[in-house]
């Protein structure tokens, strides 16, 4: 591109353009001379010339200051230079100025590049120079501003008036084409269409020019040169951007591929040549025909010619070399033949040359045809205005007018089509607008025209008309090889231009392209005319722009919808609509058809769909009818026709004839009849008639009918009798017509033929001779009975690799069969002849079977009668619960016809035999003829598939639909620690919903509880395995006691729906509605509550109170629900009983239910119980502590007859403070000495009215305020009385002061009284008039007191124990039952036990549980795993291991004596961890533990494995015991040959050079194995060493030898090879790199092979190694399997199945007790009040001991004096 923009406004710049590719906004034309350039900083800069500077473009350009003009100035020696110059400059730039700047950059441009000097001429400078522009007008001074509207540079030539004179150059034009266009260029292009092609372009752009100019194409073919060429005289091309012809050569620029919507709509043949679509027709067909092109065009404007040269190669080196495709180009004058073609002085002519060695052969004459059926409606139209033919476009080939050729099947379909009136259909497509429209061409069209038009070819004497247009075409040209079946009844025209393809014959195409609509219904039986008619007719169909051709146009787009439409028009795919009477098309999306009938008769109308075919038909039918002469007959019987031969013969008129001689062809003259000898032919196949017979037909022609009168023209049809039937059964004419009698004819057994059978070379004539041998063939052939091919039969037929399926052996012995099985494909029957009975051999012959075409019926009825001989058929029948009927044909299979192939696979029958039943099969041959045939018939059971489709779970036996046919079973109900409330039902059906019977009890049957939106729910589900039982029907599996554990509900929210997912031995099987309840009230916790923090407040009511109920597990219970609610400080305040029912929610709201009643400084409680009474759950409420105390002193002594005043009581909290709470009427006080006085509290306070003490002197007075309602709430007044002392005035003083506050009322607590205030004296106790003693006495007095309150709160603490006692003996009687249930299944237990007698003691299950401490579940001796061992299996004991130990411990002689058995994995080695023992255990699995070793082929035989030779001995070895025994293998088995030393481990691989394979030291004989493959690494993080390396041996196993290797080389290298313990599974994956092969970590990981890791949780594993105990390793050999001397029998044999069934009971209830037990919180309720108990005792303890530490003796009296009267026996406790 350009120099960035000067700061400062330049004064000029000219430069040389370097082309650097195309620009979609530049012209098309560019120079490839540039400008020397230096590099400065890193830029190019270009030299500067005294004009302006060009903007970055280099187009007409702004600078910062003014505006820059381009010029590409072409010079007349085949080079170029450009120029800018500033806008200002231009306007007054004079020729000989600008040929100056000019003439600078060009020789600037000699010095850079010294080549162009010496390859071009020198141009002639002067004055003489001139410019003029593209178009050849001059360019005067002042004129260069002129032609800068567009953005393009301005294009100039200059000229220097020398004779060689040429503007070229090499890269004169620009033809990189848009790069999306290179994806879809044509690829089936032929040679011709690639010339139509061409022509196309020209057709297009002569079609462009104003009405009166010349449309002529001329096409010349030179051989002799090599050369096409391709003149128009269209609008031309120049070099001006807008028209440049470097378009016609740049792949996707044409802009007449956008003008496709120009062309949709208009008159047909629709005569508007915009083919244009893809841009790439141009080049891309002339490159198909040869190597290089050359276009020539000129424009009226211009005056010179553009030329524009393309070659294969260059265009090739192009593409290679980058993505600028240049190619060279010039300008000329035009030539005289050129202007002479086109007066109006524009053309294009395009030049081929190098052209192919096809093309080279082509010839003139069948160029000239082709090319005028492919442009005919251009060529003459014959449909233009008024109905003058017209010739809009001249085109010659080779000179020769195209209108004058004679030839081509346009002209021969005119000329030998009827004179009737064609059948023209108009056709509107629509359909909806596309949203996004693709790029393809032809995309968002969303309208399409059409018309069909198609013509009659009738048969004239016998010789269709079709067959002479066939002829005349292979007289044109010899390499035609049409026949009248494959010649195309099709042909499509878009834009008036043929689409060859578009009516190609294809060999699979039967209508040989003829529309849907053409052709006959498919069940149609001539009834309103002759199939054959409907050969008669093409369809010529032209369709507009809406429809999308191919890119080479040999077609149509077949995916198009509107392609599509038009295609299946016709078919039974669409659907009518009758409001605007269109049809869419269900096929080809959502496409609308609008449809019209043009004709001239009945005018143009709208047609529906569904009357399209209706329609066409009657219009063939009349064509047929006006102009078909078919033959020549004599004049015949007439006979009226009646509704048997219009049934029978197709007759469609009122009268028929039936004539005997016959004239067609000029070959045929025959006259048949009774009188005449008979013509015998033969019917060859694929005649009309005999399309569904598969073979020959041999007939006698009786007559010949034809429609109508004599003088009109209907169909004619020969009668022809079957040589199989005879005379009297064929057609006659029945009546007689000189009596005057309605004659009638009869067709009998014979058959009509249409008359065009003998038109061809499909019959034969037969003489007498080869007919009477055909006769007698025919009569030893007649239908016996039927037969089914046998296997080998079948195989012969359709080859061995379908005998399998083919097998129908099982079937014909009355076979049983599992639903599903794999059926025969089909089966194959046969009628056999007479000659043949059924004993006699039956070889595969044709001369054996029965060919004639008949039905054959096979019904298959399912019955429950017994079949036997005494059952006949019409029974069978009749009592059938269901029945399937198929009926065939005979067809042919391996060269043999006759066949009747019923198939089975894949069709209705195979579903009708998946249900399990008894079958019958029946065939009978269909055949009025023949009844006497015998049938054949045999039966099958069908019996449940053996693959289970799903499980079913009932509450009711059987299968569920019968109980529930809306497959809504009835919902049960569970709680939480109960049973299920019923008993289920567990059945299967196959994968055909068959029943299936069980014959076993699974062995592990297993339930989940889910949630209704599929969420596994923690709850524990326990089935008592023991208790399932098959049904008696064998059809259900009995479940009859399922226990449900605890969980959390929360899933199941409030409705608590569940569904019970039951699996079968691992597999899911069924699930079943059940609604899971909580458990039993077991606690209580308080959910809502409103009390105080400090505590309730005596006679407060609860206003909100929610306690929550819940079942042991947490879970809230039930709604209605009851529990106890026992209450102490509490009462009620609603009238209910005691037990009281939960809500929805599971609560217990007991708001303003309770008041309490308790004390100030007491407790009140609630007690929740269940309706047994069994506490369930208590809580405590604190009551508020309050005292009374006096404010102000009272004095300790006083005068009698004197009063105390102003005595202040205040109601404190627990902390002094005054209670303000207290006040108004529910807090009043009241006075021991006067009852009759009431004194309110005021906030907290009251003043005591005056107190009058007795006027006896030495005596004690005590005064007792208490609260009225809570009595506890009290305080004792206690004073002195004296003796009054006499003042001056006589009167008794005080001894207090007159201010002491003791007889002062106080100001601020104002004295309230409730009653009056007259105070009524009272009696006053006397103590003792002893005044020393006082003090003493008012001490005693207040010990007293203390007492009676140690008393009470005795009394409480002897409550709480009584209390606790109860509980604590209740708690001990469950435990107690617990305990005694444990030990009576125990007991019973060991009974039976004893009673099987082992020697050593029975194993326990895994999961048993026990309360003893007992060894680790993997910690256990050989002879205890030895003892497991021998239980595995189902039932016990048979396990291929378990029955090799029965056999040892019995010495079976064939076992004992076999040398080479090793033993079993489990039993051959030991591991001291239990992790260990867990992690290597689980990298073997079940199967490898309990493998048989042996070192020996004899050794493995015996065990079972088949030898390499021969068959397997099952008397012998393993097997012999086993069958001896009467036992069974249940399950398969693995024996282990050690045979192979190259297993065995190598030696010490990567060790140091010296260290043995095995460390001979250690004692256990351990291998020497590097700790890891990489060198320098001693050992893996977290490795523990290799598993080889863990397992322990015993001296006996240390001892064997296998191929003189030990077990850990040989047998344990080969298990676990260099397998790797890890600790932990992330040391194992850091490790993994390092590796040898695999790794196991003990906490689960496991790693088999590389990037393939097994995580997860694990189970148990059944058999493991056994321990290593101290013992293990010495010479003792009980650790030893040849010396194990226990002998436990197999539990089926030990034990009755009664007693094995009780063990298991008693287990499961043990279990199921211990898990009761363990689940609950029994022992810790125990310890809880235990404690509680104890403490309690040791309160009642110490407080009887305080009691008993006060003096009582001395206070007998006090106490009784004192207290009289007091309110003591009021207050509660």
């Amino acid at each position: 591109m350009g120099e960035p923009r000067p700061k400062t406004p330049p004064v000029g710049l000219m430069r040389m353009r370097r082309s650097t590719g195309r620009d979609p906004a530049e012209s098309p034309i560019h120079s490839h001379l540039s400008a020397p350039a230096s590099m400065h900083g890193g830029r190019n800069v270009r030299r500067r010339i005294d004009l302006d500077s060009p903007s970055q473009d280099g187009r007409v350009a702004t600078t910062e200051f003014s505006t820059v003009f381009e010029f590409h100035v072409y010079l007349p020696n085949r080079t170029s230079v450009e120029v800018k110059v500033v806008a200002e400059k231009c306007k007054n730039l004079t020729v000989q100025e600008f040929v100056r700047l000019v003439r600078e950059v060009y020789l600037s441009k000699l010095c850079s590049d010294m080549r162009v000097r010496q390859k071009q001429r020198e141009i002639a400078w002067g004055d003489h120079v001139h410019i003029e522009d593209f178009h050849g007008k001059p360019v005067d001074d002042g004129e260069f501003a002129l032609g800068h509207e567009s953005k393009a540079a301005r294009v100039l030539l200059l000229y220097d008036g020398h004779p060689d004179t040429v503007h070229a150059h090499s890269g004169f034009w620009n033809v990189t084409p848009e790069p999306q266009m290179l994806g879809v260029l044509p690829q089936d292009y032929t040679l011709f269409s690639a010339l139509a092609d061409e022509v196309d372009n020209s057709l297009q752009a002569v079609f462009q020019l104003e009405f009166g100019k010349q449309r002529l194409i001329c096409v010349n073919l030179d051989q002799e040169e090599g050369k096409i060429s391709i003149f128009d005289t269209g609008k031309g091309m120049d070099g001006t951007p807008q028209n440049c012809i470097s378009k016609w050569g740049t792949i996707g620029s044409s802009m007449n591929r956008h003008s496709v919507a120009e062309a949709i709509g208009g008159k047909p043949p629709y005569l508007k040549p915009n083919f244009g679509m893809y841009g790439f027709g141009g080049i891309g067909a002339g490159l198909h025909l040869g190597g290089n092109i050359s276009v020539y065009s000129k424009t009226e404007v211009s005056q010179r010619v553009a030329i524009l040269h393309l070659g294969r190669k260059s265009l090739t080196t192009s593409v290679k070399a980058g993505s600028v495709w240049k190619t060279g180009g010039e300008f000329r004058s035009p030539t005289q033949q050129e202007l002479q073609w086109s007066p109006h002085e524009s053309f294009t002519k395009v030049e081929i040359s190098d052209l192919s060695c096809d093309v080279r052969s082509w010839r003139v004459e069948e160029v000239q045809r082709k090319l005028k059926d492919y442009y005919f409606p251009y060529i003459q139209n014959d449909e233009g205005e008024g109905g003058i033919t017209e010739t809009p476009v001249e085109i010659r080939v080779n000179g020769e007018n195209l209108a004058g050729i004679v030839g081509g099947e346009v002209a021969h379909a005119n000329f030998h089509s009827s004179r009737g009136e064609p059948y023209v259909i108009i056709l509107e497509f629509t359909k909806p607008k596309e949203r996004k429209p693709s790029e393809h061409a032809g995309a968002g069209v969303d309208r399409a025209n059409a018309r069909i038009t198609c013509h009659y070819f009738p048969i004239i004497q016998g010789r269709e008309g079709i067959e002479n247009i066939i002829q005349e075409l292979k007289d044109e040209d010899s390499d035609f090889s049409g026949t009248f079946e494959t010649f195309s009844r099709r042909s499509i025209r878009r834009l008036g231009r043929l689409l060859p393809d578009a009516g190609r014959f294809l060999p699979d195409d039967r209508s040989a392209g003829r529309l849907p609509f053409m052709e006959p219904k498919r069940f149609y039986r001539e009834k309103e005319v002759n199939r054959h008619c409907y050969k008669r007719v093409k369809a010529f169909i032209d369709v507009d722009a809406g429809f999308i051709p191919t890119t080479s146009k040999m077609d149509l787009v077949q995916k198009h919808p509107f392609t599509k439409a038009l295609l299946e028009l016709g078919l039974g795919l669409q659907t009518k609509d009758t409001a605007s009477k269109t049809l869419k098309t269900k096929g080809t999306g959502p496409v609308t058809i609008s449809i019209t009938r043009i004709s001239k008769d009945t005018g143009d109308r709208a047609i529906d769909v569904q009357k399209l075919h209706s329609d066409y038909t009657e219009w063939l039918t009349k064509q047929h009818d006006n102009f078909d002469v078919g033959a020549v007959f004599n004049d015949g019987v007439i006979i009226p026709t009646q509704e048997h031969h219009k049934q029978d013969l197709n007759i469609t008129k009122d009268v028929f004839r039936v004539v005997y001689s016959i004239e067609c062809d000029g070959k045929i003259n025959w006259t048949v009849g009774k009188e005449k000898a008979p013509k015998h032919l033969k019917l060859l196949k694929g005649l009309p008639g005999l399309k569904n017979d598969d073979k020959d037909l041999f007939v006698t022609v009786e007559c010949f009918i034809s429609d109508g009168l004599p003088d009109e023209k209907g169909d004619t049809k020969i009668i022809c009798r079957p040589i199989e039937v005879p005379e009297d059964r064929g057609s006659k004419v029945e009546g007689e017509q000189d009596q005057g009698e309605l004659l009638d004819f009869v067709l009998g057994e014979s058959r009509p033929f249409p008359i065009e059978i003998l038109f061809g070379d499909k019959y034969a004539e037969v003489d007498e001779a080869n007919w009477q041998r055909r006769l007698d063939v025919i009569q030893s052939r007649l239908p016996a009975y039927i037969e089914l091919l046998n296997e080998q039969d079948v195989s012969k037929l359709t080859g061995p690799q379908a005998r399998s399926a083919s097998c129908i052996q099982s079937l014909r012995k009355n076979a049983s069969l599992k639903a599903g099985a794999t059926l025969p494909q089909e089966i194959i029957a046969v009628v056999r002849p007479k000659a043949h009975s059924c004993t006699s051999p039956t070889p595969l012959e044709q001369k054996y079977v029965f060919t004639e075409s008949m039905e054959m019926s096979l019904e298959v009825c399912q019955v429950k009668l017994p079949l036997s001989l005494q059952v006949s058929l019409d029974e069978i029948k009749a009592k059938s619960e269901r029945k399937h009927e198929t009926k065939v044909t005979p067809s042919a299979k391996g060269g043999l016809r006759g066949l009747y192939c019923f198939r089975l696979a894949g069709t209705e029958l195979e579903s009708f035999l998946r249900t399990t039943g008894t079958y019958v099969f029946i065939f009978t041959l269909v055949s009025v003829k023949y009844k006497e045939v015998q049938n054949h018939n045999f039966h099958i059971d069908i019996t449940p598939s053996s693959k289970i489709g799903h499980w079913n779970i009932c509450s009711h036996p059987g299968i569920c639909s019968e109980h529930h046919p809306d497959r809504n079973p009835e919902v049960m109900k569970v709680r939480l620690g109960g049973l299920l409330s019923g008993t289920l039902y567990l059945t299967r059906v196959d994968e055909f919903s068959n029943p299936m019977e069980f014959t076993r009890i699974p062995t592990d049957v297993k339930c989940d509880i889910y949630s209704v939106e599929g969420n596994q729910v923690e709850i524990s589900i326990t089935i008592v395995k023991d208790l399932i039982k098959i049904s008696d029907d064998h059809l259900s599996l009995e479940i009859p006691r399922i226990e449900v554990g605890g969980g959390k509900l929360e899933l199941l929210k409030q409705t608590m729906k569940a569904a019970l997912k039951m699996s079968v031995d691992g597999n899911p099987a069924a699930d079943f509605p059940i609604a899971v309840l909580p458990g039993q009230p077991a606690s209580a916790r308080i959910k809502e509550n409103n009390a105080p923090k400090g505590g309730l407040k005596p006679g407060q009511v609860f206003e909100n109170i929610i306690f929550e109920i819940l079942d042991r597990y947490q879970n809230p219970v039930s709604s209605g629900e009851k529990v106890r609610v026992l209450l102490d400080g509490f009462e009620w305040q609603d009238k209910f009983e005691i037990e009281r029912s939960v809500d929805e929610n599971g609560c217990l709201d007991l708001g303003m239910r309770l008041r309490v009643t308790a004390g100030y400084g007491e407790t009140a409680r609630v007690e929740f119980r269940s309706t047994e009474d069994l506490p369930l759950w208590d809580t405590a409420f604190d009551i508020i502590d309050r005292k009374l105390r006096v404010m102000n002193d009272i004095p300790e002594r006083v005068a009698a007859g004197s009063q105390l005043k102003d005595i202040v009581i205040e109601a404190v909290d627990e902390v002094g403070q005054v209670d303000n709470t207290m006040d108004g009427v529910d807090h009043t006080l009241s006075l021991d000495w006067d009852p009759s006085i009431i004194v309110p509290l005021h906030q907290g306070r009251c003043t005591v009215p005056p107190i009058q003490i007795p006027h006896t002197p030495g005596k004690l007075w005590l005064g007792c305020v208490a609260h009225t309602k809570n009595s506890e709430l009290k305080i004792l007044l206690t004073v002195v009385i004296e003796e009054h002392e006499k003042g001056g005035d006589g009167s008794m003083a005080s001894e207090n002061p007159p201010n002491d506050p003791g007889n002062l009322e106080s100001p601020a607590v104002p004295t309230r009284h409730f009653k009056s205030s007259i105070f009524r004296k009272k009696e006053v106790r006397e103590v003792s008039p002893d005044n020393e003693n006082n003090k003493i006495r008012k001490a005693e007095l207040q010990a007293a007191v203390d007492r009676k309150k140690l008393e009470d709160k005795l009394k409480n603490q002897r409550s709480k124990v009584k209390k606790y006692g109860n509980k604590l003996n209740e708690l001990k009687r469950i435990k107690k039952d617990h305990d005694d249930a444990m030990k009576q299944y125990q007991d019973e237990l060991d009974i039976l036990t004893k009673e099987v007698k082992l020697e050593t003691p029975m194993v326990k299950e895994a999961n048993e549980p026990t309360r003893e401490e007992s060894l680790g579940t993997f910690d256990c001796t050989l002879m205890q795993m030895a003892a497991k061992i021998s239980l595995l299996g189902d039932p016990p004991g048979t396990h291929a291991a378990a029955i090799l130990l029965q056999a040892q411990r019995e010495r079976y002689s064939e076992i004992k004596d076999v040398k080479g058995i090793v033993g079993i994995v489990a039993l051959l080695g030991a591991v001291e961890k239990e992790d260990y023992n867990r992690a290597l255990v689980e990298f073997l699995g079940l199967e490898d533990m309990l493998s048989i070793v042996c070192d020996s082929r004899s050794a493995a035989e015996c065990l079972g494995v088949p030898p390499e030779t021969g068959s397997l001995n099952k008397n012998q070895g393993l097997l012999g015991f086993v069958k001896s025994r009467n036992l069974s293998i249940s399950g398969r088995y693995r024996v282990i040959t050690l045979t192979d030393e190259s297993r065995f481990f190598p030696g010490s691989e990567g060790m140091p050079p010296g260290v043995p394979a095995i460390d001979d030291a250690d004692p256990q004989k351990l291998l020497n194995i590097s700790p890891t493959t990489k060198p320098g690494i001693e050992r893996l993080v977290g490795s523990l060493g290799y598993a080889v390396n863990m397992i322990h041996l015993n001296d006996d196993q240390l001892k064997i030898r296998i191929l003189g290797r030990g077990l850990r080389e040989s047998l344990f290298f080969v298990l676990f090879g260099y397998l790797e313990v890890f600790d932990t599974t992330n040391n194992m994956l850091r490790a993994w790199k390092n590796i040898r092969t695999t790794a196991v970590s003990l906490d689960g990981g496991l790693i088999r092979k590389r990037n393939q890791y097994e995580m997860g949780s694990r189970e148990d594993p059944v058999v493991w190694f056994p321990a290593v105990h101290k013992n293990v390793g010495s010479s003792s050999k009980k650790g030893n399997l040849k010396v194990i001397t226990f002998t436990p029998r197999p539990m089926h044999h030990a034990m009755n199945n009664k007693t094995a069934k009780r063990i298991l009971e008693l287990k499961q209830k043990k279990r199921i007790e211990y898990q009761r037990y363990s689940e609950g919180d029994t022992q810790n309720e125990i310890d809880k009040y235990t404690n509680l108990l104890k403490c309690a005792q040791q309160k009642v303890a110490d407080t009887e001991l305080l009691i008993k530490s006060t003096p009582t003796a001395a206070l007998t009296r006090t106490v009784a004096e004192v207290t009289t009267g007091l309110p003591y026996g009021r207050f509660k406790a």
